[in-house]
């Protein structure tokens, strides 16, 4: 198959699917309005190896024209929604004028405040006039499935979809020094993520034997520090600021629970990092990897804006110790179920459920099986 992917950048949380695309012999290309991100640069994220893939930056009219005419009956054209990149929204209105095999390969949106209010409208209203362009809409988890049939999309073509992150040797753990239980979160520190919810939660715990280390750095690390302090947990928490991505999977590595706290996440690929390290995760109902947990052994989710409820999942995780070397090593085994071969396969599977009337498809990481070959 040949598939061309129109999005805002190139991302190293799917770089691991398309190539497995390309290592299982078919074409692809990634259209995008930028090769990078000097925010997620900052924030410490290296640039994806897109060994195989033919990546097109910042392309011209003629450019965009030249691909969307190239081998129109056998290609399909997946974007990331109707609004968000230029190249995205250049071939959505190329739809209607020159129809091709289409769809999306997009998230959910944030439904807070007013700005939600006005989003679901929009959504809504291309749902109602043009959803049926899409004849294929790959949404990050169950959350970003609901969110396009709730738009008036066509239900009869949403599909579960997930992120991939790169796949790594995890790094050697040091001994411990101490049987302290630790905790872990990875990103940036602002309201979006919900760190403020994780300070006033770990307040809550009441324990001394538990460390706490927030993994970024973020305009709300102050309001975070004050919680701590209000609590009296200051010597229980520490602040490392952005690292690089090596060391934040060092760090998670040395965790016995990673917390995703987030008002919204249209995914949270820092979910299968931990996962494929073996540790553990708490995450709100509002991430988009939540699909990932199974309420048990992997991690469990709570309501968003629960702090008593995610302070109640910290200290059951607390209470059953830190996480032993078997249950890691199961949690690892687990993690190939969102591996890039695994989830392209699965996106291979949809596109001839949708062509070919091949049978519909069932997410690797609700079935487990990591063997499909597309």
């Amino acid at each position: 198959m040949n598939f061309v992917f129109w999005q805002n950048q190139v991302s190293m949380h799917q770089s691991a699917c398309l190539r497995a695309l390309v290592a299982r012999g078919h074409r692809c290309r990634w259209v995008v309005d930028a090769a990078d991100s000097p925010e997620r640069a900052r924030m410490g994220w290296t640039a994806p190896d897109t060994s195989g893939i033919e990546v097109v930056v910042a392309p011209s009219e003629r450019q965009c024209l030249e691909i969307w005419n190239d081998r129109p009956d056998d290609t399909v054209h997946l974007l990331t929604g109707f609004r968000g990149a230029n190249t995205a929204r250049w071939a959505w209105r190329q739809q209607g004028r020159q129809p091709r095999r289409l769809g999306f390969l997009a998230e959910g949106a944030d439904v807070r405040g007013l700005k939600g209010v006005l989003r679901r409208a929009l959504y809504s209203w291309e749902g109602l006039r043009r959803g049926r362009r899409a004849e294929l809409i790959m949404a990050m988890g169950r959350n970003g499935a609901a969110w396009y049939r709730r738009c008036f999309f066509p239900a009869d073509r949403i599909l579960p979809f997930a992120y991939t992150v790169e796949a790594f040797d995890p790094p050697p753990l040091e001994p411990r020094s101490d049987a302290h239980y630790r905790i872990v979160f990875v990103g940036s520190l602002i309201v979006r993520k919900g760190v403020d919810l994780l300070a006033e939660a770990f307040g809550q715990l009441a324990r001394d034997d538990v460390r706490l280390s927030f993994v970024g750095d973020g305009p709300l690390r102050p309001a975070v520090e004050a919680i701590i302090a209000r609590h009296g947990r200051t010597r229980q928490v520490e602040f490392t600021g952005n690292v690089s991505n090596a060391e934040a999977r060092s760090r998670i590595a040395a965790a016995d629970l990673l917390v995703l706290p987030s008002r919204f996440d249209g995914w949270g690929a820092v979910v299968n990092e931990a996962l494929m390290l073996g540790t553990p995760v708490v995450c709100s109902d509002r991430c988009g990897a939540r699909d990932l947990l199974d309420g048990r052994d992997r991690g469990e989710v709570y309501c968003w804006n629960d702090v008593s409820a995610l302070s109640a999942a910290l200290a059951r995780r607390v209470s059953a110790g830190p996480i032993s070397p078997e249950a890691r090593s199961a949690i690892r085994a687990w993690s190939a179920a969102v591996s890039g071969p695994a989830v392209a396969d699965y996106l291979v599977s949809a596109v001839r459920w949708v062509y070919e009337g091949g049978p519909k498809p069932t997410p690797p990481w609700e079935t487990g099986d990591t063997n499909a070959r597309g």
